[in-house]
């Protein structure tokens, strides 16, 4: 998809590692931040971060703001590391 026709020119994929002592929620803080403005998706992942977010902004405020207000203004995070989307790939490898 074609994001910059609606206003979204840059997509970023955001790491989240959630603190300790909110990790008993975390499914339900996947979902709150699935329902954040621009987010696309979010995926529950194992490893060193515990969500990441591929979210759609139109310019690097946007994203410095998404990124200020939603995820580390939130206490229940812990630390975040965004990475800048230069091209979306899609796969259609699945056979779905």
């Amino acid at each position: 998809m074609d994001y910059s026709r609606v206003g979204a020119d840059l997509q970023v994929i955001v790491s989240v590692r959630v603190r300790p002592s909110a990790r008993s929620g975390l499914l339900e803080l996947g979902r709150r931040l699935a329902d954040e403005q621009g987010v696309l998706n979010v995926f529950f992942v194992a490893g060193a971060f515990d969500f990441l977010v591929h979210a759609v902004a139109p310019d690097t405020e946007g994203i410095r703001e998404f990124v200020a207000l939603n995820l580390s203004g939130n206490a229940d995070i812990e630390s975040t590391q965004t990475s800048l989307v230069f091209e979306h790939i899609l796969g259609g490898g699945a056979g779905i």
